[in-house]
């Protein structure tokens, strides 16, 4: 029997070819305990070794990024109904982030979708795994739908 939870972190993908059956389920999850729920999108950030020409464009892309995550994210929270302080969008790598925004918010369920692939680390992605072995709370994994 699963615990009680107050506070949940639902880490996003915010690719457009991702499956919202979880979000979906997360709200429900969330709405049947009557538990603050906030979404979480991580953005990875270009590199580019050695390259001071392009520094500028790549800024720009990234900027231009940013922006479309905040529309998309912010889209999500209206289509959901969670509020927009809580929604949050962090530039870095998924697993860190997410470890390190569940440990500050004091979370005590994250949430993250899987891929319907094979294998522990295949079913859930390599991030999902990755949280799921190092979070200092219980991490819930919803399968794809797809």
């Amino acid at each position: 029997m699963m615990g009680t939870y107050n506070n949940i972190l639902l880490a996003v993908d915010l690719h457009p070819s991702y499956d919202e059956y979880t979000i979906k389920k997360a709200v429900d999850f969330a709405k049947e305990r009557n538990a603050k729920l906030t979404l979480l999108h991580c953005i990875e950030g270009i590199h580019a070794y050695g390259a001071v020409q392009g520094y500028q464009l790549i800024m720009e892309v990234e900027q231009q990024i940013e922006q479309e995550a905040k529309k998309a994210l912010a889209d999500l929270g209206k289509t959901y109904g969670i509020a927009p302080e809580n929604q949050m969008l962090v530039q870095g790598p998924p697993q860190k982030v997410v470890i390190e925004k569940a440990k500050a918010m004091k979370a005590d369920l994250i949430i993250v979708g899987g891929h319907g692939r094979h294998g522990i680390s295949l079913l859930f992605g390599s991030t999902a795994d990755g949280i799921m072995h190092h979070a200092q709370c219980d991490v819930l994994a919803i399968r794809a739908k797809s």
